[in-house]
């Protein structure tokens, strides 16, 4: 968003300054400075309709307008195909629209729109490039890469792009695909060739030294050239594919900046090897284990020298050293020779073809059975004799025993006539290779042959796979007479579709259909089997790697009764209650709450839909449907409120106003994280459930600053899943929000002046009381008193039974240290710590409590970034124009004593809103005047703020103490008509919002420490269940605080937090090193690090290792130069009982000891492990 300047005066070079802002720093604020809330010349309705993903729109929607013709294209060339290709081809897609995101946003604004074009189109070009058919799905996946790869390099400056290099990468990536695709038109490999080509592109790219956007490109010619003159060359496999990579690898890092050695170094190692291959096979296969193998021998031969896809058993033999029989000995012709001497002209027959291959295989590992049978062999005889490859194939088929549908069968078989002889011949090696005991399928067979007819890569392992599959799945599809009907055709997606065998998932897919046959007769079931862009399928509810907390099938269970009698499209409603099942299985807490209202409500709208209410939105202000909606059903509606998603939509539509609803629309826009979505949905369920929605209408009009409209989100949603909803003050938010306060601020401070104010600290110090340790507490005080509500018996966390009562008695114990001045000296000296600490030496004791800290650029960097400055910039000129822009009511005096006078004003009608009936005319006429005052107030105390900040002498330390006076000064701008000042204003809150309030830095620049302060420990969570506000584990503080195994490691920016982690030192056994490690538990990066924050953090985890000398666990494997790296190593930990008993533990689960105090708990693991010099020889 560009600010219009007015004129020459501070206004318009504000706007200027802004501009610049936007231009330096627009990577750092992704949507926030580009149009917020809008979507161009397409509203997020079109866009979500065309399958474009949430986060791409919602950050940059304003510049997909021109690009949505091709966007559409894209996902329509996904939805034209196979339902079994449609899976992979979503994936790709939902790639494809993450890394354009990347894209966008590493270009300024004004250039986002061309190039979000330029790359849709190009990619929607190569899938529909005739070249690529066949290969589509791995020629976008290959382009995607390839530009995903180039992005990341320029993100970590290895690689200097100009903007208009930047924004050319998608068309380059395609150019690249289609010219290496259409280099090997008709040879084997190219799946494979699209696959390798970015990871050997990122190889390079990785050590390249000075690389720009003219040699990157040159670099990605060389490769692709490399590729294609490789991969397609005999005998070259998915072996020598993966040893390819590492020898790029390894050469690269040898010779960085020499990409042509590295390549030609690579490829002749690979041709190298695959020729002693082809040697030892010819070798192997000229001396056969019996002589009467000779003959076949010799056929085998001729199919691995004409076939690639043979090379499984080049490999075998090579990896065994010729000491491998390629023929089982139970294969029923082994001492047969007219037997042998038939099966060997089969060989040689094929051979050429991938039919051979499959062939081949079969041979090679199960022999044949079925030329156990003497018609058999007398029927593949007469064809080979003949020459007749497709009769060949029927021969395999014949002497099959009786069973269901014979003619049927017989007749599928038959059918292989409209193959090709390599096709046929592959359908009747895959079917016995997949399915050798599965007798007469008529299913199986046809859509053996409907692949073969798709043609691809690989056919002989594919379709004997997609045999198992059947085989496995059958039994199951038998036994439901419901889908007696169409069981060919679903067992047909359900086999194409699954990841694997596995008879429970087939299982549960198959009794999942035949509840939705019961329930919706008339629907399109094979549809249904599969994820399409329309949504879910069956397997991904009956998924057993689903990791779901609620069952998905259960819940299809609840609502499939609520859909008779709707008349809209049973394949919809199917697919629409198994988009809601899905959503709801994710759900960690109160589930049963909050599926009961998705259920209810569900089963309301498709009852009812002509009573949902719409959102209430003007004209031309977003996509008329959105009005249109509650007119056209259940479906309909939900087409009409793109965004709030089938948990909530249904719930909201039913319960809130249309104003209410179009309010809860733009709410969920402008929100970020599906954690925070959930958040207000699960708010909006505890205020339907409560019976307050006055609750909803005064979070839609409330003039309260955004976080404490979102500390009221989480309170409720909070108290819903923990099944407390009667606990919320719901009375004092209303008033307050009402009011434009923070409500939840003033009920918390309440609770921490009582919890406190009955908590004597000098009581508690026993007299001996430090007052940096009371004003430390102080500053936490509804950080600690919400500890101290939590730590009763009577409280229950998300784990029930965890009695949180104990707790109490360890927290105060800290509080009293810090009171007295001595923390964090008994953290590490009472007997739990000396317990703790005996494990290491006296001088490794002294490192570990040290702390270490590690910086980037050294700990001095300048006092004041760029953008802290440019920041006080505009509060220097805000502080002079805000007078002049706004027009605040007549009599308004900006003299400190008004201050005074409107903060007692605003107190005394507070206490009488407070006090009146809600609803009444007197409540309306209290909050009508407390509005203007707060207004009025905020607007004052800004002013004074402004100026004090502008004359401070420390700006950083002014910035964040402004921060309050900002977010409610921002309403009254916005009131007073100031829009230029108010988005000014928002711009120097962003820069505030990120340096804390903690006054000047001790360090500034960034850099990494760990900290085992008080205030580190509590309240470095910036969210997650051990936050403040949260009523999920905080119970894991307890133990973190008082145990000398745990420290905080942090990333900083001064004083703003990027990353934190917990860093213990644990014993542990690791191969045959036994003794204590480092362990960090998974870095979060709440408060915006980069990757660059995350690897300092590593290198401060590697100093605090190097000065203790002992191995660091859990990291990523860059290590120091001359470290030992151990990837995934096992690694046995013991924890010390500690304090409570309980270790909260995002990598190794929630930690509750049931053993006594003094026995060990084990927990394992398998991470990085990084080992420094002096320990290399333990390892």
């Amino acid at each position: 968003m560009k600010i219009k300047g007015s004129g020459s005066g501070f206004i318009g070079q504000i706007a200027q300054l802004r501009q610049t802002a936007e231009r330096a720093h627009v990577k750092g604020r992704p949507g926030a400075l580009e149009g917020r809330g809008r979507a161009g010349d397409k509203g997020p309705a079109q866009l979500a309709e065309i399958g474009v993903d949430a986060k791409l729109i919602k950050a940059h929607g304003a510049s997909l307008g021109r690009a949505v013709k091709d966007l559409a294209r894209l996902s329509a060339s996904a939805a034209g195909r196979d339902a079994w290709q449609v899976k992979a081809f979503q994936r790709v897609l939902g790639q494809a629209h993450k890394v354009l995101g990347v894209q966008l946003s590493a270009l300024e604004a004004p250039q986002r729109a061309a190039a979000a074009e330029r790359t849709a189109r190009a990619l929607a070009d190569l899938v529909d490039a005739p070249e690529v058919q066949g290969v589509a799905a791995f020629a976008i996946s290959s382009a995607v890469g390839l530009l995903d790869s180039a992005l990341r390099m320029e993100a970590r400056r290895k690689i200097a792009f100009t903007s208009d290099e930047i924004a050319k990468l998608g068309e380059d990536a395609a150019a690249t695909v289609k010219a290496m695709v259409t280099a090997l038109a008709g040879r084997d490999g190219v799946p494979a060739a699209l696959n390798i080509l970015p990871r050997l592109v990122e190889e390079l790219e990785l050590t390249s030294v000075d690389l720009n956007g003219k040699g990157r490109a040159a670099l990605v010619d060389q490769v692709r050239v490399f590729v294609q003159d490789t991969l397609p060359k005999t005998d070259v496999s998915l072996v020598h594919v993966a040893e390819l990579a590492k020898g790029l690898s390894m050469g690269a890092r040898a010779h960085p900046g020499e990409p042509g050695r590295v390549i030609a170094d690579a490829q002749a190692a690979v041709f190298a090897r695959a020729e002693a291959e082809r040697v030892a096979v010819r070798e192997f296969l000229a001396a056969p284990p019996q002589p009467q193998l000779a003959g076949l021998y010799a056929a085998m031969g001729a199919v691995l020298d004409g076939d690639r896809v043979g090379t499984h058993i080049a490999q075998l033999v090579v990896q065994s050293k010729g000491k491998v029989d390629l023929l089982p000995r139970q294969a029923p012709f082994h001492q047969d020779p007219a037997a042998l001497d038939t099966v060997a002209q089969l060989l040689r027959l094929a051979a050429g073809g991938p039919g051979a291959a499959a062939l081949l295989e079969l041979v090679s590992t199960q022999g044949l059975p079925m030329l156990a049978r003497p018609e058999v062999m007398q029927a593949l005889k007469a064809a080979v004799e003949a020459g007749d490859l497709v009769a060949a194939a029927r021969a395999l088929f014949a002497g099959m025993p009786a069973g269901v549908d014979q003619a049927a069968f017989q007749a599928a078989v038959a059918d292989l006539g409209k193959l090709s002889p390599q096709e046929a011949l592959l359908v009747a090696t895959a079917f016995h290779c997949g399915a050798p005991n599965l007798g007469p399928d008529t299913g199986l067979v046809l859509g053996l042959a409907q692949r073969v007819r798709r043609g691809g890569d690989r056919l002989g392992s594919e379709l004997g796979e997609y045999a198992r599959r059947w085989a496995a799945a059958a039994p199951y599809f038998n036994q439901q007479q419901a889908l007696a009907a169409q069981r060919n055709a679903l067992m047909a997606e359900v086999v194409a579709n699954s990841p694997a065998v596995d008879p429970g998932h087939f299982q549960q897919t198959a009794i999942t259909l035949a509840e939705l046959a019961k329930h919706l007769p008339k629907a399109d079931l094979p549809s249904l089997v599969g994820t399409t862009v329309s949504g879910p399928g069956v397997l991904d509810l009956t998924n057993p790697m689903g990791g779901f907390a609620v069952p998905p099938q259960a819940t299809l269970r609840q609502l499939l009764p609520r859909l008779a009698g709707s008349a809209e499209d049973p394949s919809a409603l199917a697919r629409l209650a198994m988009q809601v099942a899905l959503d709801v299985a994710y759900i960690q807490n109160g589930q049963h709450i909050q599926v009961a209202r998705v259920v209810e409500d569900f089963g309301f709208a498709v009852a009812n839909p002509g009573e949902l209410h719409s959102a209430a939105v003007p004209r031309g202000q977003v996509d008329l449907r959105v009005q249109e909606g509650a007119g056209r059903g259940a479906l309909g509606f939900l087409k009409g409120h793109p965004g709030l998603g089938v948990d909530l939509a249904f719930t909201a539509g039913r319960y809130l106003t249309g104003p209410q609803v179009a309010w809860l629309q733009e709410k969920v826009a402008g929100t970020k994280g599906l954690d925070t979505v959930r958040m207000l949905r699960d708010a909006i369920f505890g205020a339907v459930n409560l019976g307050r929605l006055d609750l909803v209408e005064a979070l839609r009009t409330t003039n309260s600053p955004k976080p404490a409209v979102t500390a009221v989100i989480k309170e409720l949603a909070q108290a819903l899943r923990v099944g407390q909803l009667n606990t919320v003050p719901v009375d004092e938010i209303v008033a307050g929000l009402d009011a434009g306060e923070d409500p939840l601020a003033a009920i918390v401070a309440k609770k921490a002046a009582e919890a406190l104010g009955g908590l004597d600290l000098a009581a508690l110090a026993e007299g001996k009381v430090a007052p940096e340790g009371v004003a430390e507490i102080q500053a936490l005080a509804p950080n600690v008193a919400e500890l101290l509500q939590q730590y009763k018996t009577e409280f229950k966390s998300m784990d029930h039974e965890i009695d949180m009562g104990k707790l109490q008695p360890v927290l105060l114990e800290v509080l009293k240290s810090v009171v007295q001045g001595t923390w964090p000296a008994p953290k590490y000296e009472d007997a739990v710590g000396q317990r703790q600490m005996a494990a290491l030496s006296p001088a490794q004791q002294a490192a570990w409590r040290q702390m270490t800290v590690v910086s980037a650029g050294g700990l001095q960097a300048a006092p004041v970034g760029p953008q802290v400055e440019e920041a006080l910039t505009l509060v220097r000129g805000l502080a002079k124009t805000i007078t002049e822009e706004a027009r605040p009511p007549e009599g308004l005096k900006l003299e400190p004593q008004e201050a005074v006078r409107l903060r007692e004003a605003l107190n005394g009608v507070l206490a009488q809103l407070r006090a009146a009936e809600k609803g009444t005319d007197a409540h309306r006429a209290l909050s009508a005047q407390a509005g203007p005052l707060s207004h009025q107030l905020a607007f004052v105390e800004l002013h004074f703020a402004l100026q004090a900040a502008a004359e401070a002498p420390d700006g950083t330390r002014a910035l964040a103490e402004l921060r309050p006076a900002l977010e409610a000064g921002l309403r009254a701008l916005r009131a007073y008509g100031a829009t230029t000042s108010a988005s000014v204003a928002e711009d120097v809150l962003y820069v505030a919002r990120g340096l804390g309030a903690k006054g000047p830095a001790s360090r500034t620049g960034r850099y990494a420490m760990d900290d085992d302060s008080l205030t580190g420990l509590i309240a470095s969570h910036k969210s997650g269940c051990l936050s403040f506000g949260d009523r999920r584990r905080r119970w894991g503080l307890a133990g973190s605080l008082s145990d000398a195994n745990t420290k905080m490691l942090r990333v900083m920016d001064g004083e703003r937090q990027l990353f934190r982690t917990f860093m213990r030192m644990v014993p542990a056994k690791i191969g045959n090193y036994e003794g204590p490690i480092l362990f960090i538990e998974n870095p979060v990066g709440d408060s915006g690090g980069s990757q660059a924050d995350r690897e300092l953090m590593e290198a401060a985890l590697h100093a605090k290792a190097e000065a203790m000398g002992i191995p660091a666990v859990g990291g990523n494997a860059k290590a120091p130069a001359g470290w030992k790296v151990l990837n995934q190593a096992q690694v046995a930990m013991t924890f010390d009982y500690g304090h409570t008993g309980l270790y909260h533990s995002d990598r190794l689960g929630q930690l509750k000891f049931q053993a006594q105090v003094d026995q060990p708990h084990p927990a394992n693991t398998n991470a990085v492990v990084v080992v420094p010099p002096a320990l290399a020889d333990k390892f």
